[in-house]
């Protein structure tokens, strides 16, 4: 299957582990991606407090590109930023409301379409689907090719894979899934990896997100409960696939439990990364950003991190 690809400004410029390794994955489940060319910022979480022409117009203008450049009836982003982002402006195009009319009763929807269109400068057919990082999966049999394709056994690692709040909420987008909070996808291609996921509360409680930049004090409490929650369970390491999840709790894990008195660290992996490593990747190829160390992970499973 060929989608087109959008990466989004905080995977291109930050985590080239998660793309590098998505790469790899990706390949193995047989998704072809081809990146959407001349793509820029769609707003993110931060569109979604500027005025609705914006929130509307940023994503629509890479949708446009993508429908005009690529051609390819999907549009994959692992970001869940960028898919929210997306999924608002698109739904916004075809019926003029929002999922949660979570802007005013009396916006003239054709009229911010209409401006909408005249800001992007680009025709729009709104064919285009959408796709996650999950709904890709789900649609490429990613559990029973893990296990075909499994060359490296994770067994005997503890993980608590943790989804965020904004992966899939709100469910009008993923209802495919399923209820957000039953959500065990993760969970069920890490078990096909050999991993032993652990059940723990705060699978789907929001870290703080850009709190930690605003208020850092308060974002940095929610960060450190997610933490040490993984860490009460037993977690060897914690398992995401959202950039700014992993940026908290990886880049700030040691801002957030020194503020709640907790010594303990503990690991960040996203799920592309360890999968990448089940199915037979090339460790030293692949980018190891990461803040935490990682190295007792490797040492258990008997791997080391080797360098290019």
């Amino acid at each position: 299957m060929r989608v087109s690809y959008f990466p989004g400004c905080h995977i291109k410029n930050y985590d080239t582990n998660y793309e590098k390794s998505l790469d790899v994955v990706c390949k193995q489940l047989g998704v072809e991606t081809e990146e959407v060319l001349n793509w820029s910022c769609c707003g993110g979480e931060a569109g979604e407090r500027l005025d609705l022409l914006t929130r509307v117009a940023y994503p629509l203008r890479n949708l446009a590109v993508s429908e005009k450049l690529t051609k390819n009836p999907v549009l994959f982003t692992p970001c869940p930023h960028c898919y929210r982002a997306f999924s608002f402006s698109r739904h916004f195009m075809e019926n003029g409301d929002g999922y949660a009319m979570d802007f005013p009763p009396h916006t003239d929807a054709e009229e911010i379409k209409n401006k909408s269109l005249q800001a992007i400068g680009l025709p729009y057919s709104g064919k285009t689907e959408i796709k996650n990082l999950l709904e890709i999966f789900e649609e490429h049999q990613a559990s029973a090719k893990i296990k075909k394709f499994l060359l490296r056994d994770l067994k005997g690692l503890k993980v608590v894979a943790y989804y965020g709040c904004k992966t899939i909420r709100p469910s009008v987008y993923t209802e495919d899934l399923g209820d957000p909070e039953k959500i065990d996808l993760m969970e069920k291609y890490l078990k096909s990896a050999g991993a032993e996921p652990l059940p723990w509360r705060h699978a789907t409680t929001c870290n703080g997100s850009y709190l930690t930049q605003s208020a850092p004090e308060e974002g940095l409490r929610m960060t450190a409960e997610i933490l040490k929650e993984a860490l009460h369970v037993g977690a060897e390491a914690i398992v995401v696939i959202c950039p700014i999840c992993f940026h908290n709790l990886d880049a700030l894990q040691r801002d957030a439990l020194r503020l709640v008195g907790e010594r303990a660290e503990i690991p960040v992996f996203y799920l592309t990364e360890l999968l990448a490593v089940a199915m037979g990747a090339n460790i030293a190829k692949l980018d190891w950003t990461h803040t935490m160390k990682i190295d007792g992970v490797f040492k258990k499973l008997g791997l080391a991190v080797g360098k290019k």
